[in-house]
């Protein structure tokens, strides 16, 4: 085994959510390190930035793609036009219900659409359509409001939770799968 420098060399590795924030520096350090990236996210202009800011145009080591993760039939086909690949970094969420409980629910329902189940249905479609490789691994973030719970943030909160407790699951349910 060589290096833990070499363990992205060659690999193609997926970012939901990887137009800006952390997800963006995943793809500049996954770039870094030899692998091939594609950036999802549902802003287009986000994307084409990103995608410039990346190299984009340097062969095909980075490509971007304009999806909203949260509706599972765009997401489906934005996997199925991507293939098989290495890993899966999902760093997308949606942080509008902040302000509980002075917000109408109703308006906020969404929240868990890309914070929870679009993960959710990733790892159920890369399992059942063999999108990953062996040896791949889907990494979910978070931030810390679901433990730290800040003024406000009960619905941000609580869908960050769930997406915690759904990777811990999908480990096990998704395995080999990491």
């Amino acid at each position: 085994m060589g290096s833990s420098l070499e363990f992205l060399k060659g690999k193609k590795v997926v970012i939901v959510g990887g137009s800006s924030g952390i997800g963006l520096a995943v793809a500049a350090a996954s770039l870094s390190y030899g692998a091939t990236v594609v950036i999802a996210s549902s802003s287009e202009e986000k994307v084409n930035s990103a995608v410039k800011q990346l190299g984009g145009g340097d062969g095909n080591l980075v490509s971007g793609f304009t999806v909203d993760a949260g509706d599972e039939l765009k997401l489906f086909a934005f996997f199925d036009k991507v293939g098989v690949f290495d890993h899966l970094v999902w760093t997308a969420t949606d942080k509008s219900a902040v302000g509980y409980p002075d917000i109408d629910l109703s308006e906020h329902r969404n929240v868990f659409d890309n914070t929870f189940w679009g993960p959710a249905a990733a790892g159920k479609y890369i399992h059942e359509k063999k999108l990953m490789a062996s040896g791949g691994s889907i990494t979910t973030t978070t931030g810390t409001v679901w433990q730290r719970p800040r003024k406000g943030w009960s619905i941000g909160g609580a869908a960050g939770a769930a997406r915690v407790t759904l990777a811990k699951g999908m480990a096990i349910d998704l395995s080999p799968i990491r």
